[in-house]
């Protein structure tokens, strides 16, 4: 039997996911670097476990490195960008202060 997850990100780029009627929608406004990043999530009123957490937290981390990237092209900034390269981190920290 499948149960539905307790936790829903809710998409606003690739269509809506409708959240359940007894959901509460929890919506996150951030500023990184001047770029304004946004994530609502349903949330059930049941216990979740860690790993109901970790979509939420993949959109929510990549809509970061997303701001991020934007952010540093604005400014002239070019980073490569492949699997395992962390370029971008050392880039923040030496541009951004750590």
């Amino acid at each position: 039997m499948f149960e539905s997850s307790p936790i829903t990100v809710l998409e606003d780029r690739q269509g809506r996911t409708n959240p359940g009627d007894n959901d509460e929608i929890v919506s996150f406004n951030l500023d990184v670097l001047g770029k304004p990043v946004h994530l609502q999530v349903a949330v059930k009123d049941k216990q979740a476990r860690l790993a109901d957490i970790v979509p939420a937290a993949r959109v929510l981390s990549s809509r970061i490195v997303e701001a991020t990237m934007e952010r540093l092209r604005d400014i002239g900034i070019s980073v490569p960008c492949h699997k395992g390269c962390a370029a971008c981190w050392l880039l923040l920290g030496f541009h951004f202060g750590s």
